[in-house]
């Protein structure tokens, strides 16, 4: 009976071919990763030879290695990092500069806005200065006639009551553009002026206290150029007012 052999035929060795280019592609490697590595200490040292050599052996390492491992190896080259945190930091740098830039469109805005504002309140304001003053100064001697007078006053008192009321919504509308707190207009535009009903009785019945509470007031609202005591009242001065309007009066007006 005849036993069976076994196999022993020794696997054919290696090529010398073969084992060379396997040796000498870890003798690149080796040195790619070793030149890597020089480059990592000349960071210390030199920034700029560091860079020209890193981006030498990048481009060697991109010719032999795939991109997701040279991605792996170069990740930890403080080139990439300081890359990497340069992105980052310019991300962040163009974030803030876009969110100034939206702000100052928005400053800008409310600026133009409210200078508008102010000019329309200027302009408003100067005219109803001069158109007081005007009013005040032509109206003087009307209200100045004894009796009759009193109607031109108190039309000037509504007068004044409503010009400051447009003035105060004037300047509202200018806090309004500019953020701040509300004006509130209806401490005078509620007010009304009294009836020459009133004003005649004030006066006959007491004239000297009426003469002195509005001149009490004027002085406390800064005409300090009144005197608070009601001046006399001699024949000579009603000569001189009713006569003029009355006519000759018996034992009066001669």
């Amino acid at each position: 009976m005849t036993t069976a052999q076994p196999n022993l035929t020794t696997p054919a060795p290696p090529s010398q071919g073969s084992s060379l280019g396997r040796n000498l592609l870890i003798y690149i490697l080796s040195l790619l990763v070793a030149a890597l590595f020089a480059t990592n200490i000349l960071t210390l040292l030199d920034e700029k030879t560091h860079e020209i050599g890193f981006r030498s052996v990048k481009g060697i390492l991109a010719t032999v290695l795939a991109e997701h491992t040279l991605s792996t190896i170069l990740s930890r080259s403080p080139s990439e990092r300081a890359v990497t945190k340069m992105k980052e930091r310019t991300k962040v740098l163009e974030e803030k500069v876009a969110s100034a830039e939206l702000s100052n469109s928005a400053m800008k805005a409310q600026a133009t806005k409210q200078k508008t504002a102010a000019k329309r309140l200027a302009t408003t304001l100067t005219q109803r200065s001069i158109t007081r003053v005007r009013t005040t100064i032509f109206t003087t001697a009307g209200k100045s006639v004894p009796i009759v007078g009193t109607g031109l006053v108190i039309a000037g008192v509504a007068w004044d009551i409503y010009d400051t009321c447009e003035t105060l919504k004037a300047i509202g509308e200018l806090t309004n553009e500019i953020g701040n707190v509300p004006v509130d207009t209806n401490q005078v535009c509620g007010l009304t002026p009294p009836s020459k009903q009133d004003v005649l009785k004030a006066v006959t019945s007491n004239w000297k206290k009426a003469y002195t509470t509005a001149s009490d007031v004027m002085v406390q609202a800064g005409n300090s150029s009144l005197s608070t005591p009601p001046p006399g009242v001699s024949l000579k001065d009603i000569e001189t007012w009713i006569c003029p309007m009355t006519g000759p009066v018996k034992s009066l007006c001669p």
